[in-house]
């Protein structure tokens, strides 16, 4: 039988600080790396540069999965955050002054790009930062950090304020998928997949299939919602609801594109009836963290109404964890309305 394969990814990166990531190694591996660079044979000081940056790159991650360094995210939400700790971060940021701070460099002026952020899943919380230029990793570097960008960051925290974080950045660059022996490498997000994906929804109604009602959810309770999901599902252990449940329903019945896999599902019906905020899920959203801990291969959020872009967000940053990487998936009212039409449920 074909086993479910959970995408991994790997890092390009465009900022990298070499020091601060040797410093992170034990003896053993500062020495290896010393020494595989200093006499990798037949090397110009390019392809010298290109072999550092893998290695270390593969070595950052590496380190995360083997110390389960968190989300900043994951971290914020269990409130662990504080200055000295190492952590990932994968959003839209704004950077700015890459390419002054370059000709500053050049001229031999020290000097600082900037890069922010906020979260306003958190009260707004703002994070920020400064980077060198002098850890560019190719000419390309200014473009790919300038204006609003997706990227990956792997940092030590700083400074932790009540409305702000401080970050100081060891690597910033993109997420790719895709092994060495594939023809293309891409930064499409692997991670996350939709109803269309799920065999056990093949079913369910064109998305143009007629103007879509959400408000036809309001008076279905959660529960219903549950067993009806549980029955095209063929679970029949429907747990009942209790606080320290970890999911709503946990099944090894479901199908991504013909492979078996395993699932956990959060329902949250109509007694919120609006936009699926992190305040919906529990005390400082631990819902989602509770949701994680289930062993499942793939993690799917069901919600009546529609579901904010800070929900997808957090999804996101627990399911790409290097060292617990799953699927993700939401099912917003309109999703919901469309596999339970189409199997005749409503």
């Amino acid at each position: 039988m074909t086993s479910i394969v959970i995408p991994t990814y790997s890092i390009v990166p465009y900022f990298l600080h070499i020091q601060s990531i040797v410093s992170l190694m034990d003896l053993t591996h500062a020495k290896r790396f010393k020494n595989q660079i200093e006499y990798a044979p037949n090397l110009d000081s390019f392809h010298r540069n290109l072999m550092m940056q893998k290695e270390l790159t593969d070595y950052a991650l590496n380190l995360i999965r083997k110390q389960s360094i968190a989300p900043l995210e994951q971290l914020l939400l269990s409130r662990q955050i504080e200055p000295g700790i190492l952590v990932t971060f994968h959003r839209h940021f704004y950077f700015r002054g890459s390419s002054a701070a370059l000709n500053k460099e050049r001229k031999g002026t020290k000097s600082y790009a900037e890069f922010h952020t906020r979260l306003t899943e958190f009260e707004d919380l703002e994070v920020k930062g400064q980077f060198s230029p002098e850890h560019f990793t190719c000419s390309s570097a200014t473009n790919r950090l300038s204006g609003k960008a997706t990227r990956f960051m792997l940092a030590i925290v700083e400074e932790v304020q009540a409305k702000s974080i401080l970050l100081r950045p060891l690597i910033i660059g993109d997420r790719i998928y895709g092994g060495e022996s594939d023809l293309f490498l891409y930064s499409k997000n692997e991670q996350r997949i939709f109803s269309e994906d799920i065999d056990e929804f093949s079913k369910m109604e064109s998305i143009d299939a007629q103007k879509w009602d959400i408000n036809r959810l309001k008076n279905i309770p959660e529960q219903q919602v549950k067993k009806m999901f549980a029955e095209l599902l063929n679970e029949g252990n429907v747990p009942k609801d209790w606080g320290g449940e970890k999911s709503d329903l946990f099944t090894t019945h479901i199908h991504i594109k013909g492979v078996r896999a395993s699932a956990a599902f959060l329902f949250k019906g109509p007694s919120k009836f609006h936009s699926l905020t992190l305040k919906d899920l529990g005390a400082n959203g631990d819902q989602i963290v509770r949701l994680f801990e289930e062993p499942a291969d793939i993690h799917i959020v069901q919600h009546c109404h529609y579901i904010t872009a800070e929900i997808t967000h957090h999804l996101d940053a627990f399911a790409s964890r290097p060292y617990s990487t799953s699927y993700y998936c939401t099912l917003d009212g309109i999703d919901t309305l469309r596999i339970l039409v189409g199997y005749g449920y409503i």
